[in-house]
């Protein structure tokens, strides 16, 4: 195996480990069913520049304005066509604005691994029904047999437990 090969096959390790972050920033800039195929061709570009990645340099930082640009190239293709698109100022700045998330991202979610290990059961059930399984309040109250306020109120409860217990965790104000 050549050592372009083992580049290459380092930095799709570390895509792939981070690819539901990679494809929540192209989300982010571009919400639309499409971020799925911008993700895909995301990889392709990290794979074909593998070789100018330096490792041990922040991978996500590099991922991300690879991520930027190829939004930015759809969006200028998308704006021929369509006039209602984000303008490329707009783009950088929602892109700047979440560079400090995802230096933080890693620390969040393993605090929010913790935190949910410590929700109550019922309030665990409610979270994964609504976020795990994606299921409406009037799914949830039925299942759960409860009534939709009641579940509303649940869910708002468990956040607040969620959101406090993180920010306790990585010492977020």
């Amino acid at each position: 195996m050549t050592e372009t090969t083992k580049q290459q096959h380092q930095v799709q390790k570390q895509f792939l480990m981070n690819s539901s972050l990679i494809h929540g920033f192209i989300y982010s800039l571009y919400p639309s069913s499409e971020a799925d195929d911008l993700l895909q061709e995301v990889f392709l570009v990290v794979t074909e520049k593998a070789d100018s990645f330096e490792l041990g340099t922040n991978f996500l930082a590099w991922v991300r304005k690879i991520a930027r640009y190829k939004v930015l190239e759809h969006l200028r293709a998308r704006k021929r066509a369509d006039k209602r698109t984000l303008s490329d100022e707009t783009i950088e700045r929602l892109a700047n604005q979440s560079e400090p998330f995802f230096d933080q991202w890693h620390e969040r979610r393993s605090a929010l691994q913790v935190c949910l290990g410590r929700l109550s059961d019922s309030a665990r059930r409610l979270v994964d029904l609504r976020y795990a399984e994606g299921k409406a309040l009037a799914e949830i109250a039925e299942a759960v047999g409860w009534t939709a306020k009641a579940v509303k109120t649940g869910l708002s409860r468990a956040r607040k437990v969620l959101r406090d217990c993180v920010a306790l965790r990585t010492g977020d104000p």
